[in-house]
């Protein structure tokens, strides 16, 4: 419901950026094992979605980050995830690398950290 009444807000306040938005936050939330989107879960990414902007991942990196996920190997994770965000952080990482690092993160049990990069993702955004 309050999903529903935030989407429906940023419609009011930004039509144009409010798909896009929705698309974001969707990703995040999926990122962090959400998967009850409700009305996130039909956004259109590509009505002025961020998805397109920031630093995309070194290949080898990004396999890294799946291999210590999988392996639950905490601190190679948290490293790699770091790494993979840039200098920048959450400020210059693409969307999908940074659902990366944040479900990486969650996947080895750091899930305050994920929270935490998630919620400086979405200030950050201005969510």
């Amino acid at each position: 419901v309050r999903l529903g009444a935030w989407l429906e807000a940023e419609r009011k306040r930004d039509a144009g950026a409010a798909e896009g938005r929705a698309a974001f936050l969707g990703l995040l939330l999926t990122a962090l094992g959400e998967r009850n989107l409700g009305p996130l879960g039909i956004a259109d990414p590509a009505a002025g979605s961020p998805a397109n902007q920031g630093r995309m991942p070194d290949p080898a990196q990004w396999l890294a980050l799946r291999r210590a996920q999988t392996e639950r190997q905490i601190g190679e994770a948290a490293l790699l995830a770091v790494t993979l965000l840039g200098p920048e952080g959450t400020a210059g990482a693409n969307p999908i690398a940074l659902a990366g690092a944040i479900e990486a993160l969650a996947a080895v049990g750091l899930t305050a950290e994920a929270r935490a990069l998630a919620r400086e993702a979405l200030i950050r955004a201005g969510h």
